[in-house]
């Protein structure tokens, strides 16, 4: 099965993801934007756009590398901001007709709570290169996500990622194990999580 958590920047897509992966034994996290960042880290003089979905070898990668992770019938769990209807159907609908089991997953929140979470982000790590251009991206993905299936999406505005990875799994059928860990614990936890996916 293929968890896709889709949402705006901000949405707290990559938190719930390895809360589920963290929870969910035999499950796996993979990260879509990792495709991107190898084709302009090598690739530079010749994928220049501005936002890698545009780069048809990235949609095309991402849907091959899914597909073969996907045919051991594991749970692989993707966090990634997916807007535009033809890519979205390039890799997401494209899996579909392969017959891959998938659920799509749109984590929703008020524009002025994603922008919180995205300045809070860039006050953890002192980087906001990324985040000043996400936020300009907000009210594209809240347009975007307003024409997608309302049984998709998770309302996130007062739900913690513990929350939202519960109710993920609570839809997909899914038995997590329990997290005891104290609260103090569980936030150290999630700041890892974010440090590890700064992009430099």
């Amino acid at each position: 099965m293929l968890i896709w958590i889709n949402g705006a920047f901000g949405a707290g897509k990559t938190s719930a993801a390895f809360e589920l992966a963290r929870r969910l034994p035999g499950s796996h996290v993979f990260d879509p934007e990792n495709a991107g960042y190898f084709l302009r880290k090598n690739a530079s003089w010749k994928y220049t756009q501005e936002d890698f979905q545009d780069i048809e070898l990235w949609r095309e990668i991402n849907f091959k590398i899914l597909k073969s992770l996907l045919e051991d019938g594991e749970v692989v769990i993707s966090p990634m901001t997916l807007v535009d209807p033809l890519y979205f159907d390039e890799i997401i609908g494209r899996l579909r007709r392969e017959g891959i089991e998938l659920r799509h997953f749109i984590l929703e929140a008020g524009k002025e709570v994603l922008i919180r979470r995205l300045a809070a982000r860039v006050f953890k790590t002192s980087l906001g290169g990324k985040e000043n251009w996400a936020v300009k991206q907000a009210d594209r993905c809240i347009r975007a996500f307003s024409l997608m299936p309302e049984e998709d999406k998770i309302w996130t505005n007062e739900m913690s990622v513990r929350d939202v990875a519960e109710e993920i799994a609570s839809r997909c059928g899914l038995k997590l194990l329990p997290d005891n860990r104290p609260g103090v614990v569980q936030s150290l936890g999630r700041l890892l999580v974010l440090l590890r996916h700064i992009r430099l």
